[in-house]
């Protein structure tokens, strides 16, 4: 089953990378300890990059309504 995920990456004085997804919970297993990139996101020379950790993902509670 695919649930909805929260992702938290805190990247201090320069920002927050927020971003919600869809994916079922082996998926999520799988992505944790991977190394993602994201570039220039939070502005020129920003270069956010990081290690996935358990802690930045959160899965969210939907209402059926």
């Amino acid at each position: 089953m695919r649930y909805l995920w929260k992702y938290i990456m805190d990247c201090g004085r320069g920002g927050d990378v927020e971003s919600l997804f869809v994916a079922t919970e082996e998926e999520v297993e799988n992505l944790i300890g991977k190394d993602v990139y994201f570039g220039e996101v939070l502005g020129k020379h920003s270069e956010v990059y990081g290690n996935v950790e358990r802690s930045q993902i959160k899965k969210m509670d939907l209402d059926s309504e």
